[in-house]
């Protein structure tokens, strides 16, 4: 499963200390334009946009926007807890088919499985995760108030 702002990345693709450099510049301005990426990175901009194309074929990188949750009160931020006993597939193919879930990891602990469900109301998801003989059981919270929501992990951290 990968979720908006990661992914499992499995391929041999390597990154160099250009294309860490080119990263962190958007991770800062995900707007930046290839010429302002060229000037900082002292390349032309047409070896920028190889680099970065070649970066998002290979899943090395992922662009996509933040939704600020506050910013819209008729949603809400749910977390679900899944313990499981069977045929774990089927609820990874209904979490990942919804467009409202948000994330999902598998777990070591308390639960299998943990999702964020984002929406007016989840409770059709929640209806068609109960129904599935591989739910054991379910614990769901509400966020009341995102504390801390930060997506742009520097570089130089994932590559510690």
């Amino acid at each position: 499963m990968r979720g908006t702002f990661s992914s499992h990345f499995t391929g041999t693709a390597s990154v160099d200390s250009i294309d860490a450099a080119l990263i962190e510049h958007l991770r800062r301005d995900g707007r930046a334009s290839y010429r302002d990426l060229a000037e900082k990175v002292r390349l032309s901009q047409t070896a920028v946009r190889a680099r970065v194309h070649q970066m998002l074929e290979e899943r090395i990188l992922k662009i996509g926007a933040v939704i600020r949750q506050d910013s819209d009160s008729t949603r809400v931020k749910v977390g679900v807890g899944l313990n499981l006993g069977g045929d774990e597939a089927a609820v990874l193919d209904v979490l990942a088919e919804r467009p409202e879930v948000e994330f999902t990891a598998r777990t070591l602990g308390g639960y299998d499985l943990i999702a964020t469900v984002v929406g007016t109301s989840p409770r059709e998801l929640f209806a068609r995760l109960r129904r599935l003989d591989a739910v054991n059981r379910m614990t769901t919270w509400f966020h009341l108030h995102t504390v801390k929501e930060d997506y742009g992990q520097s570089i130089s951290g994932l590559r510690g």
